[in-house]
């Protein structure tokens, strides 16, 4: 309701932001923010600091597809102690960004031998927070910590805090077309990451052969349908925001959806599960991108690759997460299938497990660190070509 509307703001130009991603991903993130207007990119360990108007902040989360969240920054102070923390949040004005009848959320990130424990430091600036409008009006806001009206983060390095606003909700993975998923299911960050990364060009054949749910092959053809990452998502926090700005958002909602184009790629998955071919059926179904799709329950031994070349991208199994009595033996199949059943390709495969990759008995023209998670990976390029390969060395 608009009387329980967020007091924010956003005038004063430039807007402070954090973009935040997977670790690896930092590059690709900034080059997505330059293309909407974003200006003093800076990338940073699992983000990229940026500045812009309210239009780079409502298209940062509409658009790009290799972010979690967008946080604003608001203030920041030096605490070396419990009490100077509790102390500083207090002194902000909070009646100027909530009432009593909205809900908050506060969640912390601290390295720091002062805060070392960040649910402690949240309970802190939670009861800072409500402890002022107790003292001032003798009501409080309510927490909520799945679905506040306003989500608070604190950033501790050391004794430098910084309180910013998360303009995303929920996070930004969350597309909105999933309408099931399989067990350990790639983020759609990191896959959309992953797709970027390997330079494809939206065009042709794209393959995943252990496409689980489906998340890769729906972040393929939205990148080729030149759709927006939040397409399906309906909820972001700056909508709950006072300033927030109606007509600005539906037009960056109608430019982009006017963009969008018949995708220009042939996709192809296959998995051994039903279950997960059922999910990614009704993954593109819902999309309106199934007639693109050729879905196979096949094992990939047996899968050859369509006619013309393309690329493949996947992500195996890697011993930690699943059972597999023969990871070796497994990694040297995905290896020899390769050679024998992807002539033409380009491959790109995401692996935790580097006894397995150096089974693959094929040579990395590329090797990228990202996580997985809590799972540091190395992403893979091969060339797929007629003749012998050396076998890939460290």
């Amino acid at each position: 309701m608009r009387d329980k509307a967020l007091r924010i703001d956003m005038e004063e130009k430039p807007l402070q932001m954090i973009a935040k991603t997977v670790h690896g991903l930092e590059k690709v993130l900034a080059e997505e923010l330059r293309a909407i207007g974003a200006k003093e990119i800076l990338p940073i360990r699992r983000g990229v600091r940026f500045t812009g108007d309210k239009e780079v902040l409502y298209k940062a989360n509409f658009y790009c597809r290799t972010s979690l969240r967008i946080l604003v920054e608001i203030f920041s102070f030096r605490a070396r102690y419990e009490d100077q923390l509790y102390t500083n949040i207090r002194k902000f004005d909070w009646s100027t960004l909530i009432g009593t009848d909205n809900t908050i959320a506060v969640n912390a990130v601290t390295n720091s031998p002062i805060f070392s424990h960040s649910k402690y430091a949240s309970l802190k600036v939670k009861d800072a927070i409500v402890d002022q409008f107790r003292d001032k009006t003798g009501a409080r806001p309510s927490v909520n910590p799945t679905k506040p009206d306003l989500r608070i983060h604190l950033h501790i390095q050391h004794d430098d805090c910084s309180v910013s606003l998360d303009s995303s909700g929920d996070s930004l993975h969350r597309r909105g077309y999933r309408q099931g998923q399989n067990a350990a299911p790639l983020s759609e960050v990191l896959a959309a990451g992953m797709i970027l990364l390997s330079g494809w060009d939206g065009k042709g054949n794209f393959v995943d052969p252990m496409c689980g749910s489906g998340t890769i092959l729906s972040e393929a053809v939205m990148i080729s349908a030149n759709m927006p990452a939040g397409t399906y998502r309906k909820e972001y926090g700056f909508l709950r925001w006072h300033d927030y700005d109606q007509e600005l958002w539906e037009r960056i909602r109608g430019e982009g959806e006017a963009a969008i184009r018949k995708p220009q790629c042939t996709l192809f998955g296959s998995d051994k599960s039903p279950i997960a071919m059922r999910v990614t059926q009704r993954n593109f179904e819902f999309m309106g991108f199934y007639d693109l799709l050729t879905l196979r329950k096949i094992p990939f031994d047996r899968l050859k690759g369509p006619e013309g070349g393309g690329v493949l991208i996947t992500n195996p199994p890697y011993g930690e997460r699943m059972e597999l009595e023969d990871i070796v033996a497994f990694y040297s199949m995905m290896g020899d299938s390769l050679k024998q059943n992807f002539t033409g390709y380009k491959a790109w495969i995401l692996s935790a497990n580097p006894t397995g990759m150096k089974s693959i008995g094929l040579a990395a023209d590329e090797r990228i660190v990202l996580f997985n998670g809590p799972l540091e990976c190395r992403y893979h390029g091969f060339d797929i070509y007629e003749g012998k390969l050396e076998e890939e060395k460290e």
